[in-house]
């Protein structure tokens, strides 16, 4: 009868001490999964923000070349890309320099604020820069907190097996990082 105990007993005590390894695997790969998922919502919504400000660079490049009649190799280039696919690191340098000509040209040329149209576009600009500067503040969080975490015992075990690798986090749009995401 003991004999039977004590084997009841070291099968009861494998198999918590098993259940108890399971829960770990469990949130350790959520952790690591909860991560990535907020870094890819981070991702998105800088996408749709260059794209929404895409339209609106474009949408400002049209009043300038019409009501002022100036033309620029930079708003050439902007009106180009609408339909190429470029990695987001280009896309986001491109629209940054085309804004900073558009700005450059509304104080040089007051005429231009005088188009209602035009005024509200520079402002919803300036609302997605904000936008935009937030979602990289998130990835970076995200990132770093990913990359820390990948490094240590045992999330490097699961992070090797799902062959997940380290990201560089200056920036989203920084010309480190090369998440090869295309608009």
């Amino acid at each position: 009868m003991e004999n039977g105990l004590i084997v009841l007993m070291i099968i009861s005590i494998l198999i918590f001490i098993g259940a108890i390894i399971a829960i770990l695997v469990v949130h350790f790969k959520n952790r690591i999964n909860s991560l990535r998922y907020k870094m890819g919502v981070s991702e998105s919504s800088i996408n749709e923000n260059l794209k929404n400000k895409l339209d609106l660079v474009i949408r400002s490049i049209n009043i300038i070349e019409r009501e002022l009649k100036i033309e620029s190799k930079k708003f050439e280039d902007v009106k180009k890309i609408r339909n190429e696919k470029i990695n987001n690191i280009v896309f986001d340098n491109l629209l940054s320099e085309a804004t900073d000509e558009i700005f450059d040209i509304k104080d040089d040329y007051k005429e231009v604020e005088k188009i209602k149209s035009f005024k509200g576009i520079i402002n919803d600009i300036k609302d997605l820069n904000i936008l935009l500067s937030g979602g990289k503040k998130f990835y970076n969080k995200y990132a770093s907190e990913y990359n820390s975490l990948i490094k240590k015992f045992p999330y490097k075990l699961f992070s090797k097996k799902l062959q997940y690798k380290q990201l560089y986090i200056d920036n989203i749009l920084d010309e480190k990082l090369e998440t090869g995401l295309n608009i």
